[in-house]
């Protein structure tokens, strides 16, 4: 079995509402941790960024890490 660690670097947009609605990997990692890691980020609720006190969308980079502890 291999092991693999490091980072999955996505691109993704976040809504007005602090959703996750578009990913990219932008540095992949392989082994199907990159599909693992835009599935979660899915799931992932941002505080939305604002801009004169009203909320944007939003393209930000995120980091997932895998590997041992």
């Amino acid at each position: 079995m291999a092991h693999l660690e490091g980072p999955v670097v996505l691109s993704v947009l976040i809504d007005e509402k602090g959703r996750v609605t578009k990913d990219s990997i932008v540095r992949p990692l392989g082994l199907g941790l990159d599909d693992n890691a835009a599935q979660t980020i899915q799931t992932w609720r941002f505080e939305p960024a604002t801009v004169g006190g009203k909320p944007v969308t939003v393209r930000v980079g995120v980091q997932v890490n895998f590997g041992l502890r």
